[in-house]
């Protein structure tokens, strides 16, 4: 084979391999205030919003960061992580704010908002998962009524008027200060 034909195909390497590291490096920019496009794009494009409505990174890199998380009765780590462990760590993260460690708690310590049209990005909502009626369930509420919750799907987002959550909500929260 020629010199030529060896060193194009090293110069079309090299000029990929970059591309290649950095779209994966900029994805989980966690704690940064940096969003990527690729990020913004995902969760504008799964919430149904413009893309310029995605505004806080550092919420948006902490769901990045914990999709997908496999869900584990009691969890509260990467590794595994329930509905009000997952709403612990992002409080924890996100807005520097403790909560209680069960939904139950967390639900007794909100101040109730009746309205889902009232909800705004960062509120807790919840939802009864059980035939007692009782609250059992908590997300946090992000926009264009979507909230990200963990599921037995895992670290996951979905649509208040979804067939299975619209049944099941019983109210939005805010933290009391």
């Amino acid at each position: 084979m020629p010199m030529n034909f060896y060193a194009i195909k090293l110069s079309a390497f090299l000029f990929f391999v970059p591309f290649l590291f950095s779209c994966g490096a900029s994805r989980k920019a966690s704690g940064s205030g940096k969003l990527s496009a690729v990020v913004k794009y995902k969760y504008a494009n799964m919430m149904k919003v413009p893309v310029s409505k995605i505004e806080n990174a550092r919420l948006y890199n902490f769901i990045e960061e914990w999709w997908g998380v496999r869900y584990q009765y009691g969890g509260n780590t990467k590794s595994g992580v329930d509905c009000s462990g997952f709403t612990v760590q992002l409080y924890e993260k996100i807005y520097h704010t403790k909560l209680s460690r069960t939904t139950a708690l967390q639900y007794k310590e909100a101040k109730h908002i009746k309205k889902q049209s009232k909800l705004k990005e960062g509120d807790l909502v919840f939802f009864t998962t059980q035939k007692n009626k009782q609250v059992s369930h908590v997300g946090v509420y992000l926009c264009n009524d979507y909230f990200v919750h963990a599921n037995n799907n895992g670290v996951t987002i979905n649509n208040l008027h979804d067939l299975y959550w619209e049944p099941r909500y019983i109210c939005g929260g805010k933290m009391k200060e």
